[in-house]
């Protein structure tokens, strides 16, 4: 700064100068940010608050106020219109899982039936690709 042409004073004020005018201009940026963030926040506060109350819990839990009330496959939920009250006021674990098991035990069985009947269509493929790669290996190196 001493060599500067209008003296060493002025070249330390004009630095200076430019440092305080960008730290106020990065506070600002940042505290713009920090405002936009607040207001899409805001916008959304009642739904982020309910996904945060709706949290993961385990299958077999058992809950205080819903109890056994568990989300069911497609045709078998419209038996909650039937039972909800019912299954509200079972406050078990017992109850819970009893539940469980009625409402997943029949896409236990299609998943079965459909993978049972898939193995059984494939097998045969998978023996005719082998005895081929086989013969291909044999006539290959005897």
């Amino acid at each position: 700064m001493e060599n500067t042409q209008l003296g060493a004073f002025l070249g330390y004020a004009f630095f200076i100068s430019f440092m305080i005018i960008n730290l106020i201009l990065i506070v600002n940026l940042i505290v713009g940010r920090l405002a936009a963030t607040y207001k899409t926040y805001n916008k959304k506060r009642e739904l982020l608050v309910l996904l945060n109350t709706l949290h993961v819990r385990e299958v077999l839990e058992a809950d205080d106020k819903y109890s056994a009330m568990v989300s069911a496959p497609f045709p078998l939920n419209m038996l909650h219109f039937f039972t909800g009250s019912l299954l509200i006021n079972m406050k078990s674990q017992t109850a819970n899982i009893v539940v469980l098991h009625f409402y997943y035990f029949p896409i236990a069985i299609v998943t079965f039936a459909v993978f049972t009947v898939y193995q059984f269509i494939l097998v045969p493929f998978c023996y005719i690709k082998m005895v081929g790669h086989k013969f291909a290996l044999m006539i290959k190196a005897p």
